[in-house]
């Protein structure tokens, strides 16, 4: 089935694909090279969802929702080496795990189920993949076909070369579709 001119540009394909693919499946969101030290946090998207990465003291990553659980405020933007995770507007603070660790002038309020979302969270061959959703067969598993072409072991010894920044008022201008089709086809 070819594509359409609609795939690479219309909002109603951006929805299903985040809806079918991106919020179903493992996600790569970085190398694990990028969350390698404790206190590491990285705030990632995974489709329109925010994501924050964390690395904890005993080397543990975490999967989280970037959005604090008082006012809906974005904790992290871009990269940060901290021990904790601190809301800047009223500085609820959660642990790199995401448990909830202070709730300033919330004396008395029942706070239980106030920790942060969890997503799942793998590492293989180097990256770093993320699911929106439980259930899902492992990242060993769902790769397991690819086994002979994507040796992990190999895959773990390489190293960022460069990054590719999208812009994404220009990359959503023409389309998010036809921004990675140029990349993957392009013949230089």
């Amino acid at each position: 089935m070819a594509l359409t001119p609609g795939d690479y540009h219309t909002a109603e394909v951006f929805d299903r694909e985040c809806r079918e693919r991106l919020s179903a499946s493992w996600i790569p969101v970085c190398r694990s090279e990028e969350l390698a030290s404790a206190g590491t946090q990285r705030a990632v998207m995974v489709g329109t969802t925010p994501v924050l990465l964390t690395r904890d003291r005993i080397g543990a990553a975490h999967a989280l929702s970037n959005v604090c659980r008082h006012r809906a405020i974005t904790l992290v933007d871009g990269d940060i080496q901290a021990d904790a995770i601190r809301c800047p507007y009223h500085l609820w603070t959660y642990r790199l795990d995401g448990g909830l660790a202070a709730a300033p002038f919330m004396e008395g309020a029942d706070l239980a189920g106030c920790d942060l979302p969890r997503y799942a969270i793998a590492e293989w061959g180097g990256w770093v993949f993320v699911s929106l959703v439980g259930g899902l067969p492992s990242i060993g598993e769902q790769l397991a076909p690819l086994r002979g072409a994507l040796d992990p072991g190999a895959m773990e010894t390489l190293r960022i070369g460069f990054r590719m920044r999208w812009m994404w008022p220009a990359a959503k201008a023409i389309g998010w579709l036809c921004c990675i089709s140029m990349w993957t086809d392009s013949r230089w």
